[in-house]
């Protein structure tokens, strides 16, 4: 294995060289090409050559090291942490600094150390059983490939943002995560410390795979059933995470505090520790929150109501809104949405 290689290399028999995982074929058509380099040891070579259309839209940040820590900071604030030991995880640190947000990678008690690539990429190699890791951080975002070399590898990969953090799935097949406001642990208000793309798939002949993710408590999971099917390894599949910035609040009330609502008992439910520090938010969203929660009280089944913003206060650019549903999966949510 060579730390200039800008991807992850297979340990043992299996030598897989990936010099930069691709974005979807249907974002890159035509620009993906095999065969350029070598691999001369292992009974599997092949390498996926750099893609100029991935560089135009994601360049990656430079880092600097100290220790067993890598650290990555975007220009407009916020750090992503890497650490050479892929057990410690990847920390999303935003600019005020006061939380960080760890995700478990995939596979990471069977990956090799962190090797950084001429490219900046991050690369934790794994073996026969364990797809390699390969983490890109650029301006926009941070992306984390799995690189599935054979169909000896699993077909689902976790990670793990803790027991603090709630994984939401969205209709679109992208996932929010919440974690509760730490200022204020007995209200209702919760923070986003993660928004995560929709996940995608490709295989060395660029062709997309079918792919989804699945979600339990703080812990999201990619599904990519490669084995089924004529497949061309190796797999890149990866989640795209949202640069570390809280951009989203929110407050959930449970069906016996929607009930009072709209009963017209929204004195005691703001006067309560249920809005916490987005107390400012629900008091100008009163009128929307008492209608939505009529609307949820009269749906079958009863559903909970939810105001959402983004910033607990109540300043110029703030856009709020105000859900008779907090979490679909499926079928139609009643919402408004203002800026104030």
């Amino acid at each position: 294995r060579s730390g200039e290689l800008g991807g992850a290399v297979q340990r043992g028999e299996l030598a897989i060289v990936v010099r930069f995982s691709g974005l979807p074929a249907d974002l890159c058509s035509g620009d993906r090409r095999r065969g350029e380099g070598e691999v001369s040891s292992g009974r599997v070579q092949t390498v996926m050559s750099p893609n100029e259309c991935l560089h135009s839209m994601y360049d990656t940040l430079s880092y600097k090291k100290s220790g067993d820590e890598i650290t990555i900071a975007p220009d407009d604030g916020g750090e992503i942490v890497a650490h050479v030991d892929p057990s410690r995880g990847l920390a999303f640190v935003p600019d005020a600094g006061e939380r960080q947000t760890i995700v478990g990678l995939p596979g990471a008690e069977s990956l090799d150390q962190a090797a950084i690539g001429g490219d900046g990429s991050i690369a934790f190699a794994g073996d026969s059983e364990t797809p390699s890791v390969n983490v890109m951080v650029a301006e926009e975002a941070t992306r984390i490939s799995v690189v599935i070399a054979s169909d000896d590898q699993p077909e689902e990969f976790t990670y793990d943002f803790g027991a603090a953090a709630i994984v939401e799935l969205q209709e679109d097949g992208s996932a929010l995560v919440f974690e509760a406001d730490r200022s204020d642990p007995e209200s209702n208000a919760e923070v986003s410390v993660a928004s995560i793309a929709a996940p995608w798939a490709i295989d060395a002949d660029g062709n997309s795979l079918d792919t989804h993710y699945e979600a339990e408590g703080g812990t999201l999971v990619q599904v990519l059933e490669h084995r089924s099917g004529e497949v061309a390894y190796p797999v890149v599949a990866d989640p795209t995470i949202d640069k570390p910035s809280i951009f989203q609040y929110r407050v959930r009330f449970n069906r016996s505090e929607t009930a009072s609502i709209a009963a017209g008992g929204w004195g005691d439910v703001v006067g309560s520790v249920s809005c916490g520090v987005m107390a400012p938010v629900c008091a100008i969203a009163t009128g929307t929150l008492t209608y939505q929660s009529g609307v949820a009280q009269n749906s079958k089944p009863k559903r909970c109501v939810q105001v959402t913003a983004t910033q607990p206060l109540v300043v110029p650019g703030l856009v709020w809104w105000v859900w008779a549903a907090p979490f679909i999966r499926s079928g139609r949510s009643v919402s408004r949405r203002f800026r104030f």
